[in-house]
């Protein structure tokens, strides 16, 4: 009896699990985007989860009540030594109860510009 009760509190408990948010981030040729920054924030734009695609543009971030998702590529070191993102940084509206996505980011060449205040 006591290993039916712990089962079924196992599977209520699991209803309540995150879910899990599934993609992969591709260039508009269709070739992955390895080290992207995934964001998943909420209706407030406050941050649930994050995590990074892997060599094949893949990721997955759990967490339940995301409304918005940040893609933002890794930069690459420009003329100067500035840092520069290749593919254009996205924010993405969720749909309800969206589990999978294909994105595809264009090129681009977005500057990463660093300020600092008095004290460094």
């Amino acid at each position: 009896m006591r290993a039916c009760k712990c089962c079924l509190l196992s599977l209520f408990l699991a209803g309540f699990a995150a879910q899990a948010l599934d993609g992969t981030v591709t260039t508009t040729e269709a070739k992955p985007i390895e080290n992207a920054y995934i964001g998943l924030l909420d209706a407030n734009f406050a941050p649930i989860t994050s995590g990074s695609t892997d060599a094949a543009g893949k990721f997955s971030v759990a967490g339940a009540g995301g409304k918005y998702l940040v893609i933002q590529p890794a930069p690459t070191a420009g003329d100067g030594g500035v840092q520069v993102h290749p593919y254009q940084p996205r924010l993405y509206v969720l749909g309800e109860n969206e589990q999978s996505l294909a994105l595809k980011l264009s090129p681009a060449d977005s500057v990463i510009l660093e300020a600092y205040d008095l004290e460094g």
